[in-house]
């Protein structure tokens, strides 16, 4: 079943994907602060955390125009963060060695 917040979502990305700047400050408010907590709990650092929610999110607005609709922007954006935080781990790891 289809939840309303999918619909929303659709709707946002659609207007996004046309550029609107209105569209993608409404998600980045929408998914900031989950976002963050969520990387919070990774990378135990705010300036950290901040730097990466700004990579996130300029990487959604440098590849707005091929955004999917109909997919699960949610999980596309948390395997963004994800894969991010990973980066920084094996950046980290690689500078102690």
């Amino acid at each position: 079943m289809k939840r309303k917040t999918d619909d929303i979502d659709t709707a946002l990305l659609e207007r996004l994907r046309k550029g609107d700047e209105l569209a993608f400050k409404t998600l980045f408010e929408h998914f900031g602060v989950r976002l963050y907590q969520f990387s919070l709990r990774y990378l135990h650092n705010r300036e950290d955390v901040e730097d990466l929610l700004h990579d996130v999110f300029l990487k959604i607005w440098l590849n707005r125009s091929s955004l999917r609709t109909g997919t699960s922007f949610r999980a596309y954006l948390f395997t963004i963060a994800y894969n991010n935080i990973r980066r920084r781990f094996l950046k980290r790891s690689r500078e102690e060695k």
